[in-house]
């Protein structure tokens, strides 16, 4: 049975620019339809080339204007950064997490200072 891969994530601004480094802009999903691959050349290193997904464990720690599920990436390759981060080659995104909006937010933030 082939292994389960981990739910991940990418925050990005709301044009699909990076929000926590990085450069270019990743193509954003349609209403139903995915976004387009996304692909970068090269070995991977954390922080320096490829791209950076979070896993549900890292969320906190990477927070973003926009929240986007990741659809499917590309595991051959891939580089474990810590527990909380995955550098991939190529990956493309699927919805744009609804939930993840600017009332949770600032619930989660009154939340946080009681």
């Amino acid at each position: 049975m082939p292994a389960v891969k981990p739910t991940l994530y990418k925050f990005l601004n709301e044009d699909g620019t990076p929000c926590n480094g990085g450069t270019g802009k990743w193509p954003l999903p349609k209403g139903r339809k995915l976004g387009e691959w996304l692909r970068v050349e090269g070995e991977l290193s954390p922080c320096s080339n490829g791209l950076h997904l979070v896993k549900s464990a890292g969320l906190l720690d990477w927070l973003g204007p926009a929240l986007y599920r990741v659809a499917d990436y590309d595991e051959e390759g891939a580089i474990q950064k810590g527990d909380d981060i995955l550098v991939v080659s190529s990956a493309r995104l699927g919805a744009r997490v609804s939930t993840y909006n600017e009332k949770t937010l600032r619930l989660f933030a009154c939340w946080c200072v009681r």
